[in-house]
């Protein structure tokens, strides 16, 4: 399976927004495993968005997903 991630602001290396393809082996895979091969710690992600839609870690995702990571936002 391979899903594509664009990492926003403080969750990709020099802050700026970056985008990756994630290969994934097995049957169902879930957000979790996309952060996970990340390396990014699961409590560094705020709002996730599969297809537009927020999503939760443990939601299942498919071939050809497209995912945005963003970190907790802070401010008033």
């Amino acid at each position: 399976m391979e899903v594509h991630v664009t990492l926003h602001a403080g969750l990709s290396k020099g802050g700026k927004t970056k985008e990756h393809i994630v290969r994934l082996v097995g049957g169902q895979c879930t957000l979790m495993d996309v952060i996970s091969k990340l390396g990014l710690s699961p409590d560094a992600v705020g709002l996730i968005f599969v297809n537009d839609v927020i999503y939760k870690e443990a939601n299942e995702i498919f071939d050809g997903d497209k995912i945005a990571l963003l970190p907790h936002m802070e401010g008033g």
